[in-house]
């Protein structure tokens, strides 16, 4: 599913609730997001996303952060439009693959 794919890049798992009623509800709460660290959020995206990103992990552990300053924040915006925006309890919106997409339209 797009949103609990999305999520798992940006948060620790322990964090993602499986009813995204009650995770959507939790974040506006907190209108905020807690990311992992830097370095767990590059593993996360080599993990997850792409193998070939694993050249981040070479980086200083200052770039790692600055790297992860840049996208989290954009990432969790796209997270909130997805939780606002698409209607998640629909079976159509359940079955899409963040990753799939990424991997369709940008090569990823």
């Amino acid at each position: 599913m797009i949103i609990k794919d999305l999520a798992r890049l940006l948060i620790s798992q322990t964090n993602i609730s499986n009813n995204l009623k009650d995770f959507n509800e939790r974040l506006a709460i907190k209108d905020e997001i807690e990311f992992m660290p830097a370095s767990e959020f590059i593993l996360s995206l080599i993990t997850n996303l792409d193998s070939n990103l694993s050249g981040l992990k070479q980086l200083s552990q200052e770039d790692q952060q600055k790297f992860a300053d840049v996208l989290q924040p954009f990432l969790s915006k796209v997270l909130t439009f997805c939780l606002q925006y698409l209607p998640y309890d629909d079976k159509i919106v359940n079955i899409l693959d963040f990753e799939k997409i990424l991997l369709f339209y940008f090569g990823i």
